[in-house]
């Protein structure tokens, strides 16, 4: 299976799902640390650091956003001996909206490559999916207004809830056809980061297609940081990621959010 930082949140958002998500086994098997892959030299906007259990195995990823010489990159990155993982989103904001580019996934698992990309067409109103190691399974597809990558939906998410939204759909890119996720505000929480409690918002997940359930947590005093992802099965078993490090500039996040208009 296929597995990025970025599918690991969706995955946990609603298995079987994305981002897809389509969930940890290889990650977990590679036991990956990350590392950070934008190659832009310019200080990130934030650096967020999860950690999560899938199978008895530890999963530690980074996500970092970036101004780029071209517009805005959103990139994770994981190695070791085993393999590695990379993902990048490059995007850009116009007329209030973010419209991403170039969606890039590439992974090495003990010596096997692949490499899945989505080129964003907004001219012809197309995205184009293509895949290395599986060529048939290439495609194009009609975009509609709104359509985000499979990273850059988190994001956009962030940027709703700092605006003062409670109620949100999304609208990503998969590989072969645009999916949409909705949440709702379900009340305030609690979240402990290193010692230090915050006020959260939670959110549910309420276009799940069974008896599945899957929350999000979010922290207003961390730009809205995705905090935690909890995914229940239908069986009762359950898959969480949890932010463990936060390092962000706040200025840079609250001007990037404010660019943002739609």
């Amino acid at each position: 299976m296929d597995i990025s930082t970025s599918k690991l949140f969706m995955r946990l958002f609603t298995i079987p799902l994305y981002l897809r998500f389509s969930l940890l086994l290889s990650f977990a098997s590679l036991c990956l640390t990350s590392a950070n892959v934008a190659a832009s030299d310019k200080p990130a906007l934030f650096t967020a650091v999860y950690e999560g259990k899938h199978s008895g195995l530890n999963i530690k990823l980074t996500r970092e956003l970036q101004q780029s010489d071209n517009g805005w990159r959103l990139s994770a990155n994981a190695s070791n001996f085993l393999g590695y993982i990379r993902e990048l989103s490059e995007f850009s904001i116009e007329n209030g909206a973010i419209k991403p580019e170039r969606y890039v996934y590439e992974r090495k698992v003990f010596g096997k490559k692949s490499k899945q990309s989505i080129d964003f067409d907004w001219q012809a109103q197309l995205a184009h999916y293509r895949r290395s190691d599986k060529k048939h399974k290439n495609k194009d597809f009609a975009l509609v207004e709104g359509t985000l990558d499979p990273s850059l939906y988190q994001l956009k998410l962030q940027q709703e809830l700092a605006a003062g939204k409670n109620t949100f759909k999304l609208v990503f890119a998969k590989d072969s056809r645009v999916k949409d996720l909705q949440f709702e505000v379900i009340g305030p929480g609690e979240y402990k980061l290193n010692g230090t409690s915050y006020q959260s918002v939670e959110l549910q997940r309420i276009n799940q297609p069974d008896k599945k359930q899957s929350f999000i947590t979010l922290l207003p005093e961390l730009n809205y940081q995705i905090a935690q992802i909890r995914h229940i099965e239908e069986d009762g078993s359950s898959y969480t990621v949890k932010l463990t490090s936060y390092q962000a500039d706040n200025q840079a996040v609250q001007d990037f959010y404010k660019q943002i208009t739609k």
